[in-house]
């Protein structure tokens, strides 16, 4: 039987690019790029709840006032050790041995989003407030 390495490295970079760059996210997204087309004293609850969506956490003031929170994170990771089992298995395919690097990396970079809209007690929206964070990690493993 003959192989076709030439197609079998086009397969084995396709696959190691897919397995390579894993992606999750958490919460429900909303869009950043509105956040500066909210208007304060002229948005309500309306206006809001139709651009960023139902929010996932609210809070009442003794004012009688309200906080509606957005929360949602973004992750991106690699991780060696899946090029490894990949090599290894594509490897076992063609017949030959792998040796594999002893030493795997995992790196994942995490995006915190935060949107906190304020209301009066008529439902108006007095003030807002958004942040984003990344936290990057490392394993070495």
């Amino acid at each position: 039987m003959q192989v076709d390495f030439r197609l079998v490295a086009r397969s084995s970079a396709v696959i190691a690019v897919c397995a390579l760059l894993a992606c999750a996210s958490g919460g429900r997204s909303f869009s950043v790029d509105s956040i500066p087309n909210i208007q304060r004293g002229r948005w309500t609850q309306s206006d809001v709840q139709r651009q960023f969506g139902v929010p996932q956490g609210r809070t009442v003031r003794g004012s009688g006032g309200e906080v509606w929170r957005y929360r949602y994170e973004e992750s991106r990771s690699t991780d060696t050790g899946t090029l490894q089992r990949i090599g290894a298995f594509i490897a076992g395919i063609l017949g030959q041995g792998f040796i594999g690097s002893p030493v795997n990396v995992r790196t994942s970079d995490t995006t915190f989003y935060r949107l906190d809209v304020q209301f009066d007690r008529g439902g108006v929206v007095t003030d807002y407030e958004y942040s984003s964070e990344t936290r990057p990690s490392r394993q070495v493993y």
